[in-house]
């Protein structure tokens, strides 16, 4: 099976918008992902596990950008290898992209559970919200490796052509989240 689509050949406005739809859709479903969390919270656990959600995203989703930007930078390159038809360093770059993304996750992953305290604290968490926050900033922590592991599998598929397995992948997950909050 060619894993590969080729978007250097037909039509750039059709290419673009197939290719970029499935990549809407899917920050759609992420942005649902969010939503469900927060409302589910905010209705059963009340308004000191809220704060304590919202703070401890802030610390999550830098952490997380950090990895999304180099996947995405990763992404750009295997794109480009692809369409120069480079496999020897397609395979490296790949190979490069995850020992990289793997040892940032760990490295973050570490940070996350040794300075939770001290990064909240400068955060201004309140102190009813600050045991609620620090338990959701160890729970992402520890999480954070399957976070990166999905950005960078997500990436090699983009950089390859494929937008739509990303965009399953994201809405199983979203589908399992919100039956898993509501129980």
């Amino acid at each position: 099976m060619n894993m590969v689509k080729n978007l250097t050949e037909g039509r750039p406005l059709n290419l673009l918008f197939f290719f970029a739809l499935p990549m809407v859709a899917g920050n759609l479903f992420q942005q649902l992902y969010n939503m469900v969390d927060t409302a589910v919270v905010g209705k059963f656990v009340g308004t000191a596990c809220l704060s304590a959600v919202s703070i401890g995203s802030q610390l999550t989703n830098m952490f997380m950008t950090v990895g999304l930007g180099l996947c995405t930078g990763g992404q750009i390159y295997i794109a480009q290898l692809v369409g120069a038809r480079d496999h020897k360093a397609l395979n490296r770059v790949i190979g490069t992209m995850f020992t990289t993304i793997g040892l940032l996750a760990l490295l973050l992953t570490v940070v996350g559970l040794l300075f939770h305290t001290p990064m909240l604290t400068a955060m201004n968490t309140p102190a009813e919200s600050m045991t609620e926050a620090v338990h959701y900033l160890v729970v992402c922590s520890g999480g954070m490796i399957f976070i990166y592991g999905y950005n960078a599998v997500c990436a090699v598929l983009r950089g390859m052509g494929d937008s739509t397995h990303p965009l399953l992948f994201v809405a199983i997950a979203t589908a399992v989240n919100v039956v898993l909050d509501l129980l």
